[in-house]
């Protein structure tokens, strides 16, 4: 039996921190907002005040609707994709990102011009999700 646990001990161990670390860059990968902010920035060089925002990971009025999901993926307290998006008759659009286990919500409404024309924080309880 001792022989047995000699034997097996090394590959247990080898097994244990091989998924260890594969846990720990899973955590790092799943983190990536501040990454992809930073990534997105450098490339496109947005103006400053927008690239300010999405550090600060605020989304603000003039930001496109790439920029302005970007950000909401770096705040972490939303899935990627919205909870709900509406076409809005004017035109525009309005995202809302609620998801009943964090904190406030978020709603974006965009312009005609694809641009950022209001972003809400509202608790959860305060949002009325349309149909």
């Amino acid at each position: 039996m001792r022989h047995l646990i000699t034997c097996l001990c090394p590959l247990l161990l080898t097994g244990c921190l091989a998924f260890g670390a594969g846990a720990a860059g899973g955590a790092v990968a799943a983190g990536g907002g501040d990454d992809q902010v930073e990534y997105y920035i450098n490339t496109e060089s947005p103006p400053d005040s927008i690239a300010s925002a999405m550090r600060a990971e605020k989304v603000i009025e003039g930001m496109t609707e790439p920029q302005a999901r970007l950000t909401v993926q770096a705040m972490r307290r939303h899935k990627d994709e919205p909870t709900r998006e509406v076409d809005l008759p004017s035109g525009g659009k309005r995202l809302y990102y609620v998801d009943t286990h964090f904190g406030p919500g978020t709603i974006i409404t965009f312009g005609l011009d694809g641009r950022v024309t209001k972003a809400e924080t509202k608790r959860q309880e305060d949002i009325d999700l349309p149909q």
